[in-house]
């Protein structure tokens, strides 16, 4: 695979799993041109994806692991 077809299809994956994010964020937070206080609500959103994170921990898959700080 070409490095320009590489990025292609990461860029597209990168999108959809975007939208996946920001619609699920708008169905349970709702839209953030609504809320008051921005902060806060990227406080309640940043919480939700750190609960599901560490509720479906087992389940993820990291293909690249970052190299330690030397």
């Amino acid at each position: 695979m070409e490095p320009e077809e590489y990025y292609k299809e990461y860029a597209k994956l990168n999108a959809e799993i975007s939208a996946y994010i920001n619609a699920y964020v708008e169905a349970k937070f709702g839209d953030p041109n609504n809320e008051r206080d921005n902060e806060e609500y990227m406080e309640k959103v940043n919480n939700e994806l750190d609960n599901l994170v560490q509720q479906y921990q087992n389940e993820i898959e990291i293909f690249i692991k970052p190299e330690a700080d030397n």
